[in-house]
């Protein structure tokens, strides 16, 4: 018994082929993880302007063939698609399915706002900032315009919140400012804006001096408002 347990502790020492074999003293397992880390660092260095992108815009490189598909159709039944997959966000949210939520919030943005990777070659060469386009929905008269930017700054606020309850603070500001580009006097994004800036236990000073100016804004465009007072 006791030489069996010697075996098994010997079998248990016994070092990888990848660890056994070495080049000018190091282990091949070493230099074959440096490569992969060296590799991954070349590829981000492609895609600075993607990393910086809000995540709802990096992942519509990934559009499913229903998102696709209401892209293609009339102004009507491409805002009745993003509106079904807003609701069943909404019904995710209620349930307390913070990541199933954001999934159908970014379905709903990405009918009328996305990023065309025009590499056709991306899945294998990786994503690259020359090859990305980011494309919106061009409307066609001003009612269509406006229905559009409703619903946009609609799925942009829903995407704060969520991104509050999960701690996502930096996506919950990069939601609020699209909201705010196409509503300036949103009072909804500017307080959301305010307490995602105030979340981070590393915000400093800065931080808390543009939330308070969020809500200064906030208040000066509705002084009523009993939830930014």
């Amino acid at each position: 018994m006791i030489g069996q347990n010697d075996d098994e502790h010997d079998s248990i020492g016994e070092l990888s082929p990848l660890e056994q074999t070495k080049i000018n003293g190091t282990p091949l397992s070493v230099l074959i993880k440096q490569a992969a880390d060296l590799k991954s660092a070349q590829s981000a260095s492609l895609r600075k302007n993607f990393d910086r992108l809000p995540t709802y815009l990096q992942n519509s490189i990934f559009s499913n063939c229903e998102v696709i598909e209401a892209r293609n159709k009339p102004f009507e039944s491409r805002l009745s698609d993003a509106m079904k997959f807003k609701n069943m966000g909404n019904l995710e949210l209620r349930e307390g399915k913070y990541y199933e939520s954001i999934a159908y919030y970014e379905m709903s943005i990405s009918v009328f706002r996305w990023i065309n990777n025009m590499n056709p070659n991306w899945k294998t060469e990786g994503i690259k900032d020359e090859f990305l386009q980011e494309e919106y929905f061009r409307s066609a008269n001003e009612s269509e315009r406006i229905k559009c930017h409703e619903l946009l700054v609609c799925l942009y606020t829903n995407l704060a919140i969520v991104y509050l309850k999960i701690g996502y603070f930096r996506q919950a500001v990069l939601s609020c400012n699209d909201a705010l580009e196409l509503d300036p006097v949103c009072v909804k994004a500017l307080y959301l804006r305010s307490k995602a800036r105030l979340g981070p236990k590393s915000g400093g000073s800065a931080e808390e001096i543009l939330a308070m100016k969020d809500l200064k804004t906030a208040r000066k465009i509705d002084p009523s408002n009993d939830i930014i007072m």
